[in-house]
């Protein structure tokens, strides 16, 4: 094959496009990031970022830095795999510029066998989990947001939304204003989930969520805090293709942009939410973005929700994924299981 330097520019850039697509917008992201970790104490430690042969000392010596790199960052407090993504991150790279050099550097054994070092380090460490929300605090949270801006009103339909369809971060940032549409078969709404991280290739799922009618459960109801925010949004100009939860300057200052690092983004806002209801740094530490989908999972599990009816809202692989969590009838049962109705 002859190398991509010979080819037609408009061919290598057409190749490149092909192999972004194949990561989603999140991954890519973090690739940057630990790109920029990479090359920046690659400049500082005078060494290329990219391995400048495939053989002999300069190769020796960045494959000595790479591994000191990795070092350092775990020395840091930094989780082995979250170092290990500098691995990823100069493939990525290797590959689009097609690198053979740095390809070829990144199976080293050194480098292989450091990689298994910090696995067996991980497994190691102590599982924390995300903490579930109980239904006291979800029902403070929405308290406390309220219907006094634009983002009291986005956090707390985020907040309904990532409960009721038990979704990840990476998935609430992906959603559109196009994939919420009433239900037909039931009160509420179904969200369509394009992509998820165990649905890389964008099969789709429709998840509904359910209309809390029960008196004692309608301050929990989702289906009217995503529709309240819907009717602000679009009377701000949203359109189909806008993020359902975009990003916010201030109170009111809607972009119309997706939330960048949302696993991040959103585990803020739910910190600075729960402290915002009386619980000090340490207890709203114990939350973070996954704790919506252990809320939902705990508290449907409570409900007497079957295991199999979980996991289809959740779209776990397996059920025994769903276990770990344990402190289509999902439209009549599992929706609105977990705010106590049965």
């Amino acid at each position: 094959m002859a190398p991509l330097q010979s080819v037609d520019a408009s061919i290598v850039q057409t190749a490149m496009d092909l192999a972004d697509e194949a990561v989603s917008a999140n991954t890519r992201r973090t690739y940057d990031r630990a790109w920029r970790s990479w090359a920046g104490w690659a400049l500082a430690h005078d060494l290329e970022a990219l391995c400048p042969e495939e053989s002999g000392p300069e190769r020796d010596r960045w494959v000595a830095g790479l591994i000191l790199h990795l070092a350092d960052r775990v020395e840091s407090g930094v989780k082995p795999s979250t170092a290990a993504q500098a691995i990823h991150a100069i493939r990525w790279r290797a590959m689009r510029s097609n690198d053979l050099s740095t390809i070829t550097a990144l199976a080293h054994p050194q480098i292989t066998l450091r990689l298994h070092g910090m696995a067996r380090r991980e497994a190691d460490l102590p599982v924390r989990q995300a903490d579930p929300l109980t239904l006291d605090l979800l029902g403070s949270l929405y308290e406390h947001a309220g219907n006094t801006s634009a983002r009291d009103l986005r956090d707390r339909a985020l907040i309904a939304t990532a409960t009721a369809a038990a979704l990840r971060a990476s998935s609430v940032a992906l959603l559109t204003l196009r994939d919420l549409r009433p239900a037909a078969t039931i009160d509420g709404l179904v969200l369509h989930l394009r992509k998820s991280k165990t649905d890389q290739t964008g099969v789709g799922a429709d998840i509904p969520i359910k209309r809390a009618t029960v008196a004692g459960a309608r301050a929990l109801d989702p289906v009217s805090k995503i529709n309240a925010w819907t009717r602000f949004y679009r009377a701000s100009g949203a359109t189909p293709d806008s993020p359902l939860f975009p990003r916010l300057r201030g109170s009111n200052g809607i972009t119309f942009e997706a939330l960048r690092n949302p696993d991040e983004v959103i585990t803020a806002m739910l910190r600075k939410r729960l402290i915002g209801i009386g619980l000090d740094e340490h207890e709203a530490n114990r939350f973070s973005s996954h704790s919506f989908r252990a809320t939902f999972v705990t508290l449907s599990a409570a409900a007497g929700v079957a295991e199999g009816d979980i996991a289809e809202v959740t779209r776990h692989r397996s059920l025994a994924s769903v276990g770990i969590y344990r402190r289509v009838s999902a439209e009549k049962v599992a929706q609105a299981a977990y705010l106590g109705e049965h």
